[in-house]
């Protein structure tokens, strides 16, 4: 699930004027073994991007989009990642 998401100003030009934001997006949710049911992970994080500001909105919105595309790819990874750790790596059951 999605948390939250805000985009904090991260830091400033002339004029006090920002020219760099911070995407946040805290997002919570658990791998279920389909076989079982069981959880087999269970994940709440924050993920961040930078992105740039702009006086134009349709610029705003594309780099506010393409923050949360990258953020999204993070997730796919991180995911993508621990899945294949968790197949190559076999249980010990003798422990």
């Amino acid at each position: 699930s999605i948390d939250s998401v805000d985009y904090p100003e991260l830091s400033y030009g002339s004029n006090q004027i920002a020219n760099e934001l911070r995407a946040n997006l805290h997002v919570s949710f658990t791998i279920t073994e389909r076989a079982t049911g069981n959880k087999v992970w269970t994940v709440s994080k924050l993920f961040t991007e930078t992105l740039n500001t702009s006086t134009n909105p349709t610029s705003l919105q594309a780099n506010k989009n393409g923050a949360m595309l990258k953020i999204s790819q993070d997730i796919s990874e991180m995911i993508y990642l621990h899945i294949i750790n968790k197949i190559m790596r076999p249980v010990d059951d003798t422990q």
